[in-house]
């Protein structure tokens, strides 16, 4: 608990059973399982052309499919898929379950391409946002009430950058959930008495900074200033986390020699289409183009706090911040600046199709707290800011997450017209032969009853919690125990 929160505010962060943090878990993933975006878009195919290769194969040339994507490399007369390995290499097992399944009911090449990808995406994406929405929760928890950890979990979770990635196999909500990790793991290391749990914080947070790194070049600014903001980090504790981070990051050497012959031949050097990414260092020039801060920021194209406004309490958040903590007040500043700053630079600000900031994803973990500070400070704003992050964001999930950067206003655009004529995107509810709108509803419906239970979990700790802290009642016994 935060020693620096107000009496009522500690009741509320009263420890929550188990049964709970499952309920929310599963919550949260059949949210994300629920619906799925395709393989079209060239990152997503990409992924999934490499996938049926090495299933179809046993090997890393797509050439096979390389049709299917614009993202592909090109080298000795192969092509090979430009993204870092990690999301391929954790999608492979529910990938591997899809095939299998497709296979024995010899369904059409199409809906066996469907088939493979959804399992693939839900087995990675959607199982590491769901984790994230756990560890996002017992984090905030640390910093604020129940309640208002609960109201950012789902403001960022269902009305955030988490909810569109994890529809489709792109590697932003799986970095998302590692930073996040990291992030608990760091500030739980200090606080741990024990050396053994010390070491393992040490070393888990380093793992994940380095799997999140494999899956996402870009996340690298972000998960290299995880060890800087461990308070205290000793020489062998920092030893542990650079260890630790370089066994989930030998995927990359590994993978560029099997394409290339060469652990240093980057495979964006050897692009197809996007050749910008031969100028400047991988397609940042600099200085940054403050223009393109803006559009990652601000935008209806691809803004962080066009779509998920909540976020905008983080600036208030801030302040709360400092007064807690320094350190993490520091680092929760910095490295979003740094990280949008350098993607300013960067040649392609839309990052191909997508729904709001791909190439901000990583600093959403850092947000977090100062947003849950800066609702706690105006409970009413953050309600409203949350609700309209989760309309937002839901609806341009519902509807497409893969929207061209050419498009400047796509809530009017598409989203609206597809929620209207019921041209949405993949879900379960189609599947079983619903209706685009009543596919719609089922999501709706048992969201709204699953969030309704997990409040009324929290409101039952927060009472619990008060009875128990209540002076006993005056009796008799108590009042001559008293006197005497």
């Amino acid at each position: 608990m935060n020693p620096a929160l107000p009496p009522e505010e500690q009741a509320g962060c009263e420890r929550l059973p188990r049964r709970w943090y499952c309920f929310l878990f599963l919550f949260l993933l059949f949210v994300y399982g629920y619906v799925h975006q395709g393989f079209g878009g060239g990152t997503a195919t990409t992924r999934v052309d490499l996938l049926f290769s090495l299933f179809v194969t046993g090997s890393v040339k797509i050439d096979a499919y390389h049709e299917n994507t614009s993202d592909k490399c090109h080298f000795e007369g192969h092509y090979y898929s430009d993204k870092a390995p990690g999301t391929v290499a954790l999608a492979a097992p529910g990938f591997g379950m899809g095939f299998l399944i497709s296979e024995l009911l010899t369904v059409s090449d199409k809906v066996r391409w469907l088939l493979c990808s959804w399992f693939a995406t839900v087995s990675s994406c959607g199982v590491f946002g769901a984790v994230a929405g756990v560890v996002l929760f017992m984090w905030l928890r640390t910093w604020v009430s129940n309640r208002h950890a609960f109201i950012t979990l789902l403001a960022l979770c269902l009305g955030g950058p988490f909810f569109p990635y994890a529809t489709i196999l792109y590697s932003h909500t799986i970095v998302m959930a590692l930073l996040v990790i990291a992030l608990f793991l760091v500030g739980i290391r200090w606080r741990t008495p024990e050396s053994r749990w010390r070491n393992m914080a040490e070393a888990l947070a380093g793992f994940c900074c380095g799997l999140a790194i494999a899956c996402e070049y870009s996340a690298g600014i972000a998960a290299l200033a995880v060890p800087l903001m461990a308070r205290g980090f000793a020489r062998w504790g920092l030893l542990r986390f650079l260890l630790s981070a370089l066994l989930p990051m030998a995927m990359i050497p590994l993978y560029q020699y099997l394409c290339f012959g060469s652990p240093f031949a980057l495979s964006y050097f050897s692009e197809v289409t996007f050749v910008r990414h031969l100028s400047g260092f991988v397609g940042i020039d600099f200085p940054p183009k403050w223009e393109n801060a803006y559009t990652m920021l601000f935008s209806a194209r691809r803004g962080l706090f066009y779509w998920t406004p909540f976020l905008l309490l983080a600036i208030v958040g801030m302040h709360s911040l400092l007064r807690l903590s320094a350190r993490w007040f520091w680092f929760c500043y910095l490295v979003p600046l740094v990280q949008v700053t350098i993607m300013a630079g960067y040649w392609d600000v839309g990052a191909g199709l997508g729904l709001g900031a791909r190439l901000l994803s990583p600093i959403v973990p850092f947000l977090a707290v100062p947003a849950a500070l800066g609702l706690a400070r105006f409970p009413r704003t953050g309600g409203v800011l949350a609700i309209l992050s989760i309309l937002l964001t839901g609806l341009g999930t519902i509807v497409s997450a893969q929207v061209s950067a050419g498009i400047y206003d796509p809530v009017r655009g598409i989203h609206i017209p597809g929620l209207v004529h019921g041209v949405i995107a993949h879900n379960l509810g189609k599947c079983i032969g619903l209706s685009p709108h009543l596919s719609i509803a089922l999501l709706s419906l048992v969201s709204a009853g699953s969030i309704l239970v997990l409040w009324r979990g929290i409101e039952s700790a927060s009472n619990q919690a008060r009875v128990a802290a209540r002076p006993p009642p005056a009796t008799a016994n108590n009042l001559q125990m008293g006197a005497a």
